[in-house]
Order: C-alpha cells, then sequence, then structure tokens
C-alpha cells in the first residue's frame, strides 16, 4: 500500500517507474513530514497525482468525529481513482 511505498527509498522505487501514477491516501497519513504524501508526490513529478482523503487516516478509516461514514471514505478513493483512470 502507499504506507510501504513511502518508507525508506519509495520515492526511488516510484522514481524508476516511468508510467504516471496516482497516490490516494488519507488526508491523516503521516507524522512525519519528510514521509508525507505531498513530499512523495513533489519528488516525482508532474506523472505523479495525488488525492487526499478527507478525514481518513492510512487505513482510509473515518475520524470518528467528522461524521462521515467508511462508505463515505472508500466512495471518496473511488471517485478520485475514476476520475483518475478517465483522464489519463
Amino acid at each position: 500500500g502507499a504506507q510501504a511505498v513511502m518508507r525508506g527509498g519509495g520515492q526511488r522505487h516510484l522514481r524508476a517507474d516511468a508510467r504516471c501514477s496516482l497516490l490516494v491516501c488519507g488526508e491523516a497519513q503521516s507524522a512525519n513530514p519528510q514521509t508525507t504524501p505531498r513530499v512523495t508526490v513533489t519528488g516525482l513529478g508532474e506523472r505523479a497525482t495525488l488525492h487526499l482523503v478527507r478525514n481518513a487516516d492510512h487505513s482510509f478509516k473515518p475520524a470518528a468525529r467528522s461524521g462521515r461514514s467508511a462508505a463515505d471514505v472508500e466512495a471518496e478513493a473511488l471517485d478520485a481513482l475514476a476520475d483518475w483512470v478517465c483522464a489519463s
């Protein structure tokens, strides 16, 4: 998953892949500023796209106080994927 990709050398692994990439992450993905999804995608250049799922953690679990259900979060992630595929 995205979390495994971003640990130690994740950008090197993704940079070696010349294809376009979509990274879908919960906006509460990481507390470490060096491994945030934004840092990872910025390092990949224009061929990478990031979608941060609102009020979700790294496993797409919604924050309890957000009022969002797991289905809401999953639908947002799937919509982001569908939009990216259609635009590619």
